[in-house]
């Protein structure tokens, strides 16, 4: 495999991963602000889900490892820019962790979070940016050579 074509599967990805985001951003926000309803968020996780499998499998010749610890780096990634841009888009504090009057409408992941950390939503926040981090370097030691 040559280092142009390396480039190349990640910049599709890259490319797919920024679609994929931008696309939930931008739906997720429409539903609550403009239509004042709770995303799906069950369907919107399984959908992510399917586009972000298929953002990883451009990068197929690198290995099933690394594509796993590939994958579940751009879902922290996800995880951690969605909830930044959509707080701003939302014009909410950076660290705001969604809740609703009924707790079955919140994410699961933000009940998840909420439980954790409860009135502290900036280490919530670190937390991610730290497992982010830790499965860059994983990343760089899978890295062929």
């Amino acid at each position: 495999m040559t280092v142009y074509a390396c480039f190349l599967s990640f910049l599709v990805s890259f490319l797919g991963f920024a679609l994929v985001l931008v696309v939930d951003l931008f739906t997720d926000f429409y539903q609550i602000e403009v239509l004042c309803q709770s995303p799906n968020h069950k369907r919107g996780a399984i959908l992510r889900g399917i586009f972000l499998l298929v953002v990883v499998l451009p990068l197929y010749f690198m290995g099933w490892t690394f594509c796993l610890v590939y994958l579940s780096t751009l879902c922290l990634l996800f995880f951690l820019l969605f909830d930044l841009f959509l707080n701003r888009l939302r014009q909410r504090d950076w660290f705001y962790i969604g809740q609703s009057e009924d707790k079955e409408e919140d994410a699961l992941t933000d009940r998840a979070l909420e439980r954790i950390f409860g009135k502290r939503p900036h280490v919530a926040f670190y937390a991610k940016i730290l497992l982010f981090c830790i499965s860059v370097f994983v990343l760089c030691l899978l890295w062929p050579h």
